[in-house]
């Protein structure tokens, strides 16, 4: 089911507003009838002003995408935004007659939520306090519905099927980008002249945070989707046990509260820790060199699964790797 709401509609605030609740009527009523299972929605608070917030609920490719890859990561048309007011994932009724949110990506809690949806006025007769708010959503694939003479398109499953597929892409994205630009080039030389930080520490914890999530999202996708990005995955988690040795380095220096010893033992144990982050470090270097070529075999192959399952899997891989 889908929203026609498109990027450059939701960069014009002023008309969103006045028309938001037209947009949402359709998907909002497919959901709470039953006629769709579960839609994917967008949210952001404060969005059009204090207290007045923006929901999407449906199909709306370029705003979904645009919250998937730029918005929850701070980046907003206009320029820095809060991404802790910033959510995306899938909604769908729950046993108690009310809605749930389960959230994919970004943050999205219950008292802001509820400001917000009271904002909209038809979230507010239709949905009101009867919500919920969880995190992650394994399968995201929209139930189509045949009404009249609709006919299920290639293009409806590429807007069902493709949420999981984009987030363990982007997952894999953001953890490369995480080890590139922060663990090898930032970290790890932080640690090795003993001069951490707690910033290096949060470094450390968003990563296997990032890299649960990708865990958790593979773990409950379909085969074929295991079957094509598989490889990448298990290279990504073979790195954690190294990953794991510089946190526990990072947390032994911040709790000792010094970054110099004269302890023989202590040295010891130091020496013991660069060699481990020195493989760590040359595993990461061997891992990013092939990472750009990984990603184009990511490519081709989710392109070759899409052609084997239905037409216009081009049309699929240049929606989600363009």
């Amino acid at each position: 089911m889908k929203m026609n709401l498109k990027a450059k509609d939701f960069a014009d605030k002023e008309n969103l507003k006045k028309s938001l609740d037209t947009l949402l009527k359709k998907p909002l009523m497919a959901l709470l009838s039953g006629k769709v299972e579960k839609l994917p929605f967008c949210y952001e608070v404060d969005y059009f002003g204090p207290d007045e917030g923006f929901i999407s609920i449906g199909v709306a490719k370029e705003v979904d995408k645009m919250f998937k890859t730029k918005r929850c990561k701070g980046q907003g048309l206009e320029g820095k935004i809060d991404k802790k007011k910033v959510a995306y994932g899938v909604i769908k009724l729950n046993p108690e007659g009310g809605v749930e949110f389960c959230v994919l990506g970004g943050m999205m809690k219950q008292m802001q939520a509820k400001k917000v949806i009271k904002s909209i006025n038809i979230l507010k007769k239709k949905i009101g306090d009867k919500f919920v708010i969880s995190k992650g959503e394994a399968d995201v694939q929209e139930q189509v519905i045949i009404e009249d003479e609709e006919k299920v398109t290639g293009e409806d499953i590429i807007d069902a099927g493709a949420a999981v597929v984009d987030e363990i892409k982007n997952l894999i994205k953001t953890i490369g980008s995480a080890i590139k630009d922060s663990v090898t080039s930032k970290v790890v030389p932080n640690v090795k002249s003993k001069k951490v930080s707690n910033d290096d520490m949060d470094v450390c914890v968003d990563l296997k945070s990032e890299i649960e999530k990708l865990k958790n999202l593979y773990d409950s996708a379909e085969e074929k989707v295991k079957t094509t990005v598989g490889k990448h995955v298990e290279k990504i988690k073979s790195f954690e046990p190294q990953l794991d040795k510089i946190k526990a380095a990072i947390e032994k220096m911040l709790n000792a509260g010094t970054s110099d010893s004269d302890n023989t033992e202590k040295d010891d144990a130091d020496a013991k820790a660069k060699a481990d982050q020195e493989a760590f470090n040359k595993k990461m270097d061997e891992y990013l060199n092939q990472f750009k070529k990984e990603m184009s075999d990511i490519n081709k192959s989710i392109g070759e699964f899409a052609d084997e399952v239905i037409d216009g899997g081009a049309k699929l891989l240049n929606y989600l790797f363009d």
